[in-house]
């Protein structure tokens, strides 16, 4: 019983304190009741009722707004990752190629080389058929 009486002593919900019922204010001080004041009590109440339904909706809205942030922040690493490693193979792609043109660089620098030696073999037997001519 002592629970029953003590539920009864607390408001319905917290935060907003109980109003007091006037009627029975008003019959221990001999005072009217001003029907006006409750209903702006009453009005009052609703109001807090609405503004705590109204920041817990803000609340949840920022918590679910914090996970999708930390979603995407986790998502921001996954990207990069990504993009590390291609451009990493990029990077691998081109020093293989790279190495590729160097050794047909060499190569065509050795042919240069024989063809500047067949030139010179050319040149020293023109010469000598002109000097042979000639003389």
């Amino acid at each position: 019983m002592a629970k029953k009486e003590a539920s009864k002593k607390r408001p319905a919900i917290r935060g907003i304190k109980e109003i007091p019922h006037q009627a029975s204010q008003a019959s221990k001080t001999n005072v009217e009741v001003d029907d006006n004041q409750s209903e702006l009590d009453i009005t009052g109440a609703r109001y807090k009722l609405q503004y705590r339904s109204n920041m817990l909706a803000i609340i949840k809205a920022i918590e679910e707004l914090k996970l999708n942030q930390a979603e995407v922040q986790q998502d921001i690493p996954l990207n990069r990752d990504t993009k590390i490693e291609q451009l990493e193979t990029l990077v691998h792609t081109m020093h293989s190629e790279k190495a590729a043109i160097e050794a047909e660089n060499v190569s065509l620098k050795e042919n240069v080389k024989i063809l500047d030696a067949e030139d010179a073999d050319l040149i020293d037997q023109i010469n000598e058929l002109t000097v042979h001519n000639i003389t």
